[in-house]
């Protein structure tokens, strides 16, 4: 299975771990022809401080989603089972939070980590509804 990104001038992804840009005036695409590990810039995220549950899920999916020799699949599992929505989440949402951290776990498990990335905004989207992590709505 085949994997085509396009990269905008400036654009950086990362692949297995290395940072590749686009240092041209113009979008370049890249093929990648086997399993590689692939990270967009605009999904790379810096841990704040004092980051919320769902924030250090999405950081530890994230780094092994990209191949980050910083990655840990024994962290994320961690970050997993320690898992407590803050108390600013309302209880009418554990339904929500049951099924997202199930996804997280589930691709974490299988070794899907940007799925378990993707599931662990889910969780921010609960926490923090203007995070910028989310998509932006007009």
């Amino acid at each position: 299975m085949s994997l085509l990104i396009w990269l905008k001038p400036g654009e950086e992804v990362m692949v297995n771990g290395a940072r590749i840009a686009n240092p041209h005036p113009h979008k370049i695409r890249l093929l990648f022809n086997n399993q590689v590990r692939v990270l967009r810039e605009r999904d790379r995220f810096e841990l704040p401080a004092n980051p919320s549950p769902g924030e250090r899920l999405y950081f530890e999916a994230m780094l092994l989603s990209g191949g980050d020799m910083a990655g840990s699949e024994a962290r994320l599992a961690k970050a997993i089972a320690a898992y407590a929505p803050p108390t600013s989440v309302p209880a009418a949402d554990d339904d929500a939070i049951d099924q997202a951290l199930c996804k997280v776990e589930h691709f974490a498990k299988v070794g899907q980590f940007y799925d378990a990335m993707v599931a662990a905004r889910s969780l921010i989207a609960l926490e923090n509804p203007h995070h910028h992590l989310l998509p932006q709505r007009d």
